[in-house]
């Protein structure tokens, strides 16, 4: 049995797509939920959990090879004890008990598989590295080239060209490979995220991007703007949608880097950044004061309004109800949000506070969004969607 694996969405609801051919008499015991919300399985800290990888599907040669890139992958605090073996048609195996002295693993979170029973387990992220060289090396120079060109011929603003291209690219492996549910994913990300950028240039979603014109290209920040004290940004709380790659939202990453004492011209390139306005999908999809999605239908992404203001109010007096104190635009924890909303506690729930301290954390925990994101996309953006999503 062989599983493709890519997840999409944000964590207020995962989309998991599957492929799995049934080639002999291994099956799993459960099967795989696609469009889950809420996690198959949790595995508390120091939880084993046992994963099976087919040598040969895989693209792992040794088992020196998959621990180097399971650690890579999933960080320093995990343990992993790889075993080889065979499979019954003869093919190497690698079993491999996987422990996590700090994190909660979820059955489908971080673009792996984890599912007891499972009698073999082939993740997205096991794509083999010689192959990803090869793709790099095959599309490198032609993709320069073609991206070249299109600056150079149409008008594109700056900040969407990077996702222009990145369509461009998703498209031409779908062409090569109609059935690749990594690319079918990852295009239907794009194009989301495209339409949102189109909207806010005044054209509409069916569009297509190369035809989109605007008079200054290098224009990124197309309204005056907004003061930290205009009352359209400091009151207006939970529940308000900032969504990922609209001008409103440029405009508030922007108004939260000239908080934090960024120039302007710094602050318009972090509020322009398709890595920040990424970050932002991944993490709370832009709802202000959003709880974690360890809440669920208790009291987070599903709840009340009245449900959520309950929740807020405890996490602003120190008390989470769940194993995860994360909330707001960057899900930030309590003790990070002590540290980078400018009120502290207070700030939870106010869209300019939670955007001064999710991008103070990324400025002091990674330096720049982009090194944010490529630290848990190990191999960056282009490959956000199968590598999966771990926080960052």
């Amino acid at each position: 049995m062989s599983v493709e694996l890519a997840q999409g969405g944000t964590n207020s609801q995962w989309e998991v797509y599957t492929e799995a051919e049934t080639e002999n008499d291994l099956t799993f015991t459960q099967d795989i939920t696609e469009g889950a919300e809420m996690p198959l399985k949790t595995y508390n800290p120091g939880e084993s959990v046992t994963l099976v990888f087919d040598g040969e599907t895989s693209g792992f040669e040794t088992a020196e090879e998959l621990e180097a890139f399971l650690k890579e992958e999933l960080g320093s605090s995990v343990t992993v004890d790889i075993e080889v073996g065979e499979l019954d048609n003869g093919e190497m195996s690698f079993e491999v008990n996987l422990e996590d002295s700090e994190r909660t693993i979820e059955t489908y979170n971080g673009g792996l598989l984890f599912k007891n029973g499972a009698s073999q387990v082939e993740s997205a992220l096991a794509y083999p590295a010689v192959e990803e060289v090869e793709n790099t090396e095959n599309t490198e120079n032609t993709e320069n080239t073609e991206n070249t060109e299109n600056t150079e011929n149409t008008d594109v603003p700056a900040y969407m060209q990077e996702w222009v291209d990145l369509k461009e690219k998703a498209k031409a492996e779908l062409e090569k490979d109609p059935d690749s549910l990594y690319w079918q994913s990852m295009l239907s990300h794009v194009e989301t995220t495209l339409d949102h950028m189109q909207s806010n240039l005044g054209v509409t979603p069916e569009t297509d991007t190369d035809d989109v014109v605007s008079n200054d290209p290098d224009e990124t920040i197309q309204q005056d703007p907004v003061s930290e004290n205009d009352p359209s940004i400091s009151t207006d709380f939970s529940g308000k949608v900032y969504e990922p790659g609209s001008q409103e939202t440029i405009d508030l990453f922007y108004n939260a880097a000239l908080e934090m004492g960024m120039s302007e011209d710094e602050a318009k390139e972090w509020a322009n950044s398709p890595a920040l306005h990424e970050i932002l999908e991944r993490e709370s999809n832009g709802i202000v004061g959003v709880l974690n999605y360890s809440y669920g239908d208790a009291g987070g992404f599903n709840s009340t309004p009245e449900a959520r203001a309950k929740h807020l109010e405890d996490l602003r007096n120190g008390v989470a109800t769940t194993w995860s104190s994360a909330s707001g635009l960057g899900q930030l924890k309590l003790e990070n949000v002590d540290l980078y909303y400018p009120s502290g506690r207070d700030g939870i729930g106010d869209p300019l506070e939670e955007a001064v301290g999710m991008l103070g954390y990324i400025k002091a925990s990674y330096g720049t969004p982009e090194s944010a994101l490529s630290n848990h996309f190990k191999t960056g953006t282009s490959q956000a969607l199968a590598r999966g999503w771990d926080g960052y």
